[in-house]
C-alpha cells in the first residue's frame, strides 16, 4: 500500500522498503506541478563523521549526506544513477552516471556539492538550468531517512579513550560518541514506543571524571525560561552570588553564574524601562529648597539622575519608583486575577520602616500595599517598595523624601487613576506605621510628649483617667510640623496591631515580673522556676531568669520576640462583630481598671488589698489599646478591612530581608561598585524584578521526573 509524506512544498508516494520506487511531486508558486521518479539501488547510511549538504539560504534546512547511497532518477531526457562516496579525509564524491545518445556509459564527479555534480552536467547539455543538489539525489525523502537512522553502524576506534593524551583528542571522541549514541537512542525509543521523545543529557564516568554530553538542540525560549527561573529562585531564596556560583560548581547542570548575572541584569534594564529607578541625594539644607519645587511632576525628578554621583559615602542617598508606574503595571495583574474589578475602590496603604544597619548607616523603608487583597497583604511580597533611604527616621529626612511622589498623591486622589484599558479607578489612601514613623509623619510630638497621642488630643497625666471618653480626632495641640501625607483622611491613619501587641506585652511582662520580685526569696525558691517551667511547656526553651549584672540584686529575664509572644499569648483575633466589639471596649476598660487598681487598707495589715499598678505605667499603646482600637475596628469593619492587615510585620520582614542581603560588606559603604549603582538602587532592582516574575507567570520549579534503573 501507498504511503504519502509530505516534506516542505513535495509530495513523496511509495512504498518503501516493499518497493524501492518512490515518487515525488513538486509544485510551484503558480499553482504549475512536477514529478520526479527516484528507484534506490543503495540505501546507503549516515557515517559518525556524516556531513550536510550546503545552505542555499539561511532558512533552507540542511539534510545529512549519506555514505555508499545509490539512487536513479531523470534530467534532461536522461536516465542518470546519482552516488555518494565518502573517502578516507571525509570529503564527500558526488558522481553521475548515464548513458549519452550514442549509448555510451559518461560519468562526472564534484567534490564540492550535489549541486555542483548537477551543474556539470547541465554544463556539458549546454544548458543554462539549474538543478538542486537535494532534489536531484533526493536527500530529502523522509522514509530513506528514517531507514537509515534505524541502521547500527558498527564502530571500530583504533585507540582506546584512555589512551588519548590531548584534550581536544579526548573532546573529539567525545562529540563522535554523542552522534553515535544520539542515532542509536532514536531506534532504541522507536523500538520501545516512546512518540516525540528524546534523550537530552547523558553522563559517563570514565575513570574517576564525570563528563556530561548535552544531546539538546539549542532552544532559545526554554533556556531563556530556564535561566528566569534560576534567577527568580536566587532572588526569592536570596542567594548570593558567591553562594550560586558555589552551587555551581559542585553542580555542572546548573546554569553557569555569569549567564545567570547577565540574565539577571537583562531583566532589570528591561523593568527599568517599565518602571524606572529615580536616584538622589537627601541634603538636609535643601529642605527649603524641596519645600519649593515640591509641585514639579514625577518626571522632572530625572534631572536628579543626571547631577546624582555615587560615593563611598552612601548616607542620604535615595532611590524610589513612581507609584503610576507600579499602578500601570500592578492593575493588569490584579485584575486578571479577580482582585479587583470594574466599579471597585482601589485602597492603598503606605507604610514604612527604619532600621539600624551599623553604627554608621540607618536605611528607612516606604512601601504601598492593596488591601483589596486581603490577608495577602501580610506577606513581604505583597509590599512593594516605592522608595528608600539611608539615614534616621527624621521629619526633615522623611518630608524630602515623601516630597518625591507627594505629587503623584494629590493627581490619584483628585482624579483617579486610568489604566491601560482606559478605565478609571477611585484610590483609598491609608496609612499605617510604629508609633515613631506615624507621628513623624503627621507632624506630632513625641509619644512621651504632653499632648501625646495620635488620635486625640488627651494630655499625658490623663490617660488613666477612664472617666473621660477620646474619640478619634485631630490631635492639634500636639502637632509640631505639617503632615507629609495631608490627603490621608483622619480615620484613615490605623495603628500597627503589631506594636500594639509587642508594647502593651513589654509593659506586662516588666510589671507582672518586677510584681514577683518584690519577695526576691520567695522567687528565687518558688516563682522563679514554676515560670521558667511554664514557659518550657509552651515550647519557650530559651526563656530564663538571670541576676542582673548593672542592677545590684535585681533579676532581669530573656527578650522574647514578636513570635514568642504571640506563643505566650493568645493570638488577638481582629474579626468581630458589632456587639464583640462593644464587649471588648469594655473589657478594655475593665482591664486598664483593674491594672490601676490601688491598694486598699494599711499597709502591712491583714485586711491590706494590694493593688495592682500606677496609673503612670499606663503606655500610649494601652491609652489607643483602650480608647481608639474598639472604634478602629467598627470603621474598618464598614469597609470591608480588618485591623490585621494594618500590621507592619511584613514591611519589617521584607526590610530585614533587604538588609540581610544587599547591607553586605560587597555593597555597604560603596554599593555594587561593577555596575556603579548604590545599594538602593540595586534594591529597587530586585524589586522591580520581583514584577518582572509576576507579569510572566515565570515557574517557580522546572518539572523533572528522576529515575533509578538500579536503585
Amino acid at each position: 500500500m501507498d504511503n504519502m509524506e509530505q516534506n516542505s512544498n513535495r509530495t513523496f508516494i511509495h512504498d518503501y522498503p516493499n518497493s524501492n520506487i518512490i515518487t515525488t511531486i513538486y509544485y510551484e508558486s503558480g499553482g504549475k506541478s512536477h514529478s520526479r521518479k527516484y528507484i534506490i539501488h543503495s540505501l546507503g547510511i549516515y557515517p559518525s563523521n556524516v556531513k550536510k549538504i550546503k545552505r542555499t539560504s539561511k532558512n533552507c534546512p540542511e539534510y545529512e549526506i549519506p555514505d555508499n547511497y545509490k539512487v536513479e532518477t531523470t534530467l534532461e531526457g536522461y536516465d542518470i544513477i546519482c552516488e555518494t562516496n565518502y573517502s578516507s579525509n571525509g570529503t564527500v564524491k558526488f558522481i553521475l552516471n548515464w548513458k549519452d545518445s550514442q549509448g555510451i556509459d559518461r560519468y562526472i564527479s564534484n567534490n564540492n556539492s550535489a549541486s555542483g555534480v548537477g551543474k556539470d552536467f547541465l554544463m556539458l547539455l549546454n544548458k543554462k538550468t539549474r538543478i538542486s543538489g537535494t532534489i536531484l539525489f533526493g536527500f530529502d525523502i523522509p522514509c530513506l531517512i528514517e531507514a537509515r537512522k534505524s541502521i547500527l553502524i558498527p564502530i571500530n576506534r583504533k585507540n582506546s579513550f584512555t589512551a588519548l593524551t590531548s584534550r581536544s583528542q579526548q573532546n573529539k571522541r567525545i562529540k563522535l560518541l554523542a552522534k553515535d549514541i544520539e542515532r542509536a537512542s532514536q531506534i532504541i525509543l522507536k523500538q520501545q514506543n516512546f512518540d516525540n521523545t528524546k534523550i537530552r543529557y547523558i553522563e559517563l564516568e570514565i575513570g574517576d571524571e564525570i563528563v556530561g554530553i548535552d544531546l539538546s538542540k539549542v532552544n532559545l525560549d526554554f533556556t531563556r525560561i530556564r535561566q528566569d527561573v534560576v534567577v527568580c529562585a536566587c532572588d526569592e531564596a536570596l542567594i548570593p552570588r558567591d553562594g550560586y556560583r558555589h552551587l555551581a560548581a559542585i553542580s555542572p547542570n546548573l546554569e553557569r553564574e555569569y549567564q545567570i548575572s547577565n540574565r539577571r541584569n537583562e531583566i532589570s534594564k528591561y523593568m527599568e524601562t517599565i518602571i524606572p529607578i529615580y536616584n538622589c541625594k537627601i541634603e538636609l539644607d535643601n529642605v527649603q529648597n524641596n519645600s519649593n519645587n515640591s509641585s514639579n511632576n514625577f518626571s522632572n525628578n530625572n534631572s536628579v539622575n543626571s547631577n546624582f554621583s555615587l560615593t563611598n559615602d552612601q548616607s542620604g542617598i535615595c532611590s524610589y519608583r513612581s507609584i503610576k508606574d507600579l499602578l500601570n503595571t500592578l492593575i493588569p495583574i490584579w485584575k486578571k486575577k479577580s482582585i479587583l474589578n470594574i466599579g471597585d475602590n482601589i485602597k492603598l496603604k503606605f507604610g514604612g520602616d527604619g532600621h539600624i544597619v551599623t553604627n554608621k548607616y540607618s536605611h528607612v523603608m516606604f512601601t504601598m500595599c492593596l488591601l483589596n487583597e486581603g490577608d495577602e497583604v501580610l506577606k513581604p511580597d505583597k509590599q512593594y517598595c516605592i522608595l528608600l533611604y539611608i539615614g534616621k527616621e527624621q521629619y526633615e529626612k522623611l518630608s524630602i523624601a515623601v516630597s518625591k511622589f507627594s505629587n503623584e498623591l494629590d493627581s490619584l486622589k483628585s482624579a483617579g487613576f486610568i489604566d491601560q484599558d482606559n478605565i478609571t479607578w477611585s484610590i483609598e489612601f491609608y496609612f499605617s506605621g510604629d508609633w515613631k514613623l506615624m507621628a513623624l509623619v503627621k507632624g506630632l510630638k513625641a509619644a512621651n510628649s504632653k499632648y501625646f497621642c495620635l488620635f486625640c488630643e488627651c494630655p499625658k497625666d490623663s490617660r488613666g483617667n477612664l472617666n473621660l471618653q477620646w474619640n478619634i480626632s485631630e490631635n492639634k495641640k500636639g502637632i509640631e510640623h505639617p503632615s507629609l501625607f495631608p490627603i490621608i483622611e483622619l480615620d484613615h491613619w490605623i495603628p500597627d496591631e503589631l506594636h500594639v501587641m509587642l508594647r502593651i506585652t513589654d509593659v506586662l511582662m516588666d510589671c507582672l515580673f518586677r510584681d514577683l520580685m518584690i519577695d526576691l526569696n520567695e522567687f528565687k525558691k518558688a516563682t522563679k522556676i514554676l515560670i521558667e517551667k511554664e514557659m518550657q511547656r509552651i515550647g519557650l526553651t530559651h526563656f530564663q531568669f538571670f541576676e542582673s549584672k548593672s542592677k545590684g540584686k535585681s533579676w532581669d529575664w530573656t527578650s522574647l520576640t514578636g513570635p514568642d509572644k504571640l506563643i505566650m499569648l493568645q493570638h488577638f483575633d481582629d474579626s468581630f462583630t458589632d456587639a464583640e466589639i462593644d464587649s471588648f471596649e469594655v473589657n478594655a476598660k475593665n482591664w486598664i481598671k483593674l491594672f490601676c487598681e490601688p491598694t486598699i487598707g494599711k499597709s502591712n495589715s491583714i485586711n491590706q488589698k494590694r493593688g495592682m499598678f500606677n496609673p503612670t505605667d499606663i503606655t500610649p499603646y494601652m491609652h489607643i489599646f483602650v480608647f481608639h482600637i474598639p472604634e478602629f475596628l467598627r470603621k474598618l469593619q464598614h469597609k470591608g478591612l480588618n485591623m490585621r492587615q494594618f500590621s507592619t510585620s511584613s514591611i519589617e520582614k521584607k526590610n530585614h530581608l533587604h538588609v540581610k542581603l544587599f547591607f553586605g560588606g560587597t555593597t555597604m559603604g560603596g554599593g555594587n561598585n561593577n555596575n556603579n549603582h548604590s545599594v538602593l538602587h540595586d534594591i529597587m532592582s530586585f524589586e522591580n524584578r520581583q514584577l518582572y516574575y509576576l507579569i510572566n507567570d515565570t515557574p517557580r520549579c522546572i518539572k523533572q521526573r528522576i529515575i533509578r534503573s538500579n536503585p
